[in-house]
């Protein structure tokens, strides 16, 4: 069990009741509430003249909830904890109220605030998604009406066009990082494997450029060449269309027929939110 305690921005706050003073025992009862649960403390004190002014001005007291993460079924938010606080005094002080069971570390508190995060970009993707309309299928390719071309099989999303002229490797990177089509932030520039993945021998057409490529139409290239992200000191990875050809060139490269095809992780699930 870790000894970390977090307070989360929703559900943290406490009722926190101060009772008659236990003058046999230097001490005030406290009561705090929470959830519908309730737990009953003792505040010590030392000084009797201090505790008269505490338990006058008891009403400023605050609570609020210290949680840790549990391992479960799912990773939960566990109540274990209380930190009261008087303003006027400025005395603080921490009770245990539940021991959880299995604890994670730090890292699995981060995970899930992040979950909380994936789970509601995920309902905006999903929102998304069955807004879009569909414009043509080819088998396991889906396009849709805002220039995205859904690989069903892989989950990966494709621009449904290149740039369109010849382009070297950091300006391809550049281009792919700042492609804003479909609303989307994180396209980028795609491996040779995923590059490699939408060949077809069986599918053809002449692209832009004159030379014959083999893959999907509903992704449309002007030539042959698709630069790939991988890079071997100053060169870097290509894709041909024509023969499925991989090969290594130059970075530099602005012609022979090089182009940035900008690709993205378009499959959504959906998530269950901890709220």
């Amino acid at each position: 069990m870790q000894d970390r305690k977090f307070t989360l921005p929703e559900g943290g706050s406490m009722v926190v009741d101060l009772g008659e003073p236990d003058a046999d025992n230097n001490r005030f009862p406290l009561r705090m509430q929470h959830g519908g649960k309730s737990w009953s403390k003792y505040w010590n004190y030392t000084d009797v003249n201090i505790a008269k002014d505490f338990y006058r001005t008891r009403t400023y007291l605050k609570a609020e909830g210290l949680f840790q993460i549990e391992e479960a079924a799912k990773l939960s938010p566990k109540l274990t904890a209380a930190r009261v606080t008087h303003p006027g005094t400025k005395e603080t002080r921490e009770f245990d109220l539940e021991a959880p069971r299995i604890f994670s570390e730090i890292a699995q508190f981060t995970k899930f605030q992040q979950d909380e995060a994936t789970a509601k970009e995920a309902s905006k993707k999903a929102a998304k998604m069955l807004t879009l309309k569909e414009i043509g299928k080819d088998g396991r390719f889906t396009a849709y009406d805002d220039g995205t071309v859904l690989d069903t099989r892989t989950g990966l999303m494709w621009a449904a066009k290149d740039n369109g002229s010849n382009i070297n490797w950091s300006n391809a990177q550049r281009y792919c990082e700042n492609y804003r089509v479909g609303g989307y932030t994180d396209w980028r520039m795609p491996t040779q494997d995923e590059l490699a993945g939408l060949y077809d021998k069986a599918k053809t057409y002449r692209s832009a450029c004159g030379d014959d490529v083999h893959l999907t139409e509903l992704i449309r290239l002007t030539c042959y060449w698709a630069w790939a992200s991988e890079t071997r000191g100053s060169d870097a990875a290509g894709f041909d269309f024509i023969s499925s050809r991989r090969d290594w060139g130059p970075q530099s490269y602005g012609n022979y027929g090089f182009r940035a095809l900008p690709v993205r992780f378009g499959k959504w699930t959906t998530l269950t939110s901890f709220h």
